[in-house]
C-alpha cells in the first residue's frame, strides 16, 4: 500500500511539472465545454413565429400582442390559410406556427377554456420541444388572467351595471381587464361611436414606421393619432393598419417592395433606398 501511494505520488509530481500534460488534462476539456457549450445552446430568443388567426377577434389579437411582445418570440408573419404553412418553414425563420380558430374567443369566453394548435419545426427535436413549451407557458399565462378577469368583469357588471355591460368610455375601462384598446374597440364596433382610436401592436409599428408618431407608449400614440385623423375614421384607421400589418408590413421582413404606401414611409423609403 506504501509502495502504491509513493508511486501516485510521483506521478502527479510529474504531471505538475509537463505541462503539456496539465493543457491536456485541463485545457482541452475546459475548451471542449466552451465550444460544445455553443454548438449545442438553444437560447430561446427572438424566435420566429408565424400566426394564422381564423379568429380576428379582440382576445385573439390580445394574444397575438402579448406573444410579440415577449423577448422570446417575433411575429415574423401572419398566414391566411393552411397551405401556408409549409413555405412558413421553408427558410428557417419562422420555427413555430400558431394556430387560433375561429371559435377561440366565444370558447374562453363562455367555457373559460378555448384549444389551439402549435405546429413546431421538426428539424431539430430538442429545440422544437424547447420552443413549444416557451409558447405554451406564455399561453397559459395569457389563459390565467384572461380567465380570470373575464370572471370579475362579469361580477362587475351583474354587481354595478344591472347584468348591462356600460356603454361609456369611463365605465369600461373601470371594468377588470379592460383597457383603453378593448374600450375603443367597443365602443366604435358596438355602438359606432369611437371616442378615441384603438392602439395595438401593428398600429403601433407602423404608425411609427410611417412617421405618424414617435414612441411606443399606447396612450402618447393614440393621442398623437387623435389629431390627425378624421374622427370620422377613428374606427376605420386602426382596422385598415391592422391589416396593412398582416399583409405587408411585417414586424420582421415587411414587404416594403410591393408596399401600397411605399412613396409615403418613412421606413419603407429608407428600406429601399427611394
Amino acid at each position: 500500500m506504501k509502495q502504491l501511494l509513493t508511486f501516485i505520488r510521483k506521478e502527479f509530481y510529474h504531471v505538475l511539472r509537463d505541462r503539456r500534460v496539465l493543457l491536456m488534462l485541463f485545457g482541452l476539456p475546459i475548451v471542449q465545454v466552451i465550444l460544445f457549450g455553443f454548438a449545442l445552446s438553444n437560447e430561446i430568443k427572438n424566435t420566429g413565429i408565424a400566426v394564422f388567426d381564423q379568429d380576428k377577434s379582440v382576445i385573439s389579437s390580445a394574444l397575438i400582442s402579448k406573444i410579440d411582445a415577449n423577448k422570446y418570440f417575433d411575429i415574423d408573419r401572419n398566414l391566411t390559410n393552411p397551405n401556408q404553412f409549409q413555405e412558413a418553414f421553408k427558410d428557417g425563420k419562422v420555427k413555430i406556427v400558431l394556430v387560433i380558430p375561429s371559435d377561440f374567443s366565444e370558447n374562453l369566453s363562455l367555457q373559460k377554456k378555448a384549444n389551439l394548435q402549435m405546429i413546431v419545426d421538426g428539424t431539430d427535436i430538442n429545440l422544437g420541444n424547447q420552443i413549444s413549451n416557451y409558447l405554451q407557458n406564455i399561453i397559459v399565462d395569457f389563459y390565467k388572467n384572461k380567465a380570470k378577469n373575464i370572471k370579475l368583469c362579469a361580477t362587475q357588471i351583474m354587481e354595478k351595471h344591472g347584468g348591462q355591460v356600460p356603454m361609456n368610455m369611463d365605465d369600461l375601462i373601470n371594468l377588470a381587464g379592460v383597457g383603453r384598446k378593448t374600450a375603443n374597440v367597443v365602443m366604435g364596433d358596438t355602438l359606432k361611436k369611437p371616442e378615441g382610436i384603438v392602439v395595438d401592436t401593428h398600429v403601433k409599428r407602423l404608425s411609427n414606421r410611417i412617421g405618424f408618431v414617435k414612441g411606443d407608449n399606447p396612450i402618447i400614440i393614440e393621442r398623437e393619432l387623435m389629431k390627425i385623423v378624421a374622427q370620422e375614421d377613428w374606427f376605420r384607421y386602426p382596422n385598415l393598419l391592422i391589416n396593412h400589418g398582416r399583409a405587408r408590413c411585417m414586424a420582421r421582413k415587411p414587404d416594403c417592395i410591393h408596399c401600397e404606401v411605399l412613396e409615403y414611409c418613412n421606413f419603407a423609403k429608407k428600406a429601399t433606398k427611394i
